[in-house]
Formats: structure tokens, sequence, C-alpha cells
């Protein structure tokens, strides 16, 4: 099993807790997620 870490921006994280902004923090989050990933794949 792996184990992951992630860093994230403090306004992604305040977003999935307010109703106005949750969706397009999720997508932000996903997006922050995958991208490290990805570079993280890349080395």
């Amino acid at each position: 099993m792996a184990q992951l870490n992630f860093t994230l921006d403090t306004e992604i994280v305040k977003g999935l807790f307010t109703l106005d902004g949750r969706d397009q923090a999720m997508a932000k989050l996903m997006e922050a997620i995958l991208n490290q990933i990805l570079c993280a794949q890349a080395r």
C-alpha cells in the first residue's frame, strides 16, 4: 500500500466547508491532487 502526502492551499480547504464555493473547491482539490500525483509519477 502506498502512502501519499498532499500539499493543499488553505483557500481550497476553507471552500470545502462553505455552501457557496463547495463545488468549485472540490474541483480545485481534485485538480491539485491529480497534478501532484502526475508530477510524482513523472520523476
